[in-house]
């Protein structure tokens, strides 16, 4: 069946020091060995000075031990698919700087709950890889997105939102990475006949700080 096939467009459709107070208790001798320090340091002076810097460490999110893998998919013919835990968390902290976004896609959102529905469209995107391999169109990728657009107009015309066909775009361009990988995850999985089947053949196995593998689990936009 061709994906842009009528029949696979309606499957599409249904388819975020304290220093130590400086002591003053200081005797003679180490005065004494202060001022001979000084006048060493005075004799040298043409001498360029070493300065010694500690190295600044970028903030993270992510605790420097955490696993590397956040999830691991076991397909029936033995092959196995990895989900990396910087993308999970390069993904998690998209959608958290994008709150509209977040509230429209999660139920009660939280920084967990969206690191554990992260992970699950990822596997969920390993998994419709997996049982249908086959390029994406472009026409029906296109679909998808803009069925993606007429949600969040949806939901901001409800709020009477001023604006709200150019915002609806933005909104879904803010987390395009996001929700690109949604969108095309639903093409494959419209293409088969049953995602349930597929599902039932997998093991996968998520890490422990993630949370639980809940496949049934579906976000608004995925």
């Amino acid at each position: 069946m061709s994906v842009g096939s009528r029949s696979e467009e309606g499957q599409v459709h249904e388819a975020i020091a304290e220093s130590n107070p400086l002591r003053r208790n200081v005797s003679i001798l180490l005065v004494a060995l202060l001022a001979g320090g000084l006048l060493y340091a005075g004799l040298r002076g043409d001498e360029p000075e070493t300065v010694s810097i500690e190295p600044t460490i970028p903030p993270t999110t992510v605790a420097p031990n955490y696993d590397p893998v956040a999830a691991t998919v076991i397909f029936p013919d033995g092959n196995a698919a990895t989900v990396d835990r910087r993308k999970v968390e390069e993904l998690t902290l998209l959608i958290l700087g994008h709150p509209e976004f977040m509230e429209m896609s999660f139920d009660l959102p939280s920084i967990d709950r969206v690191r554990t529905r992260v992970t699950r469209n990822l596997v969920m995107a390993e998994i419709a890889e997996y049982a249908s391999p086959e390029p994406v169109e472009q026409a029906v990728f296109d679909l998808v997105r803009d069925e993606q657009v007429q949600q969040v107009l949806f939901e901001l015309t409800i709020l009477d939102e001023p604006n709200r066909g150019s915002r609806s775009y933005e909104i879904i361009d803010s987390v395009k990475p996001y929700v690109d990988i949604l969108a095309e995850t639903i093409v494959r999985k419209g293409r088969l006949d049953g995602m349930e089947d597929v599902l039932a053949t997998v093991s996968v196995f998520i890490d422990g700080d993630i949370g639980i593998w809940d496949p049934v689990a579906i976000d608004v936009f995925g």
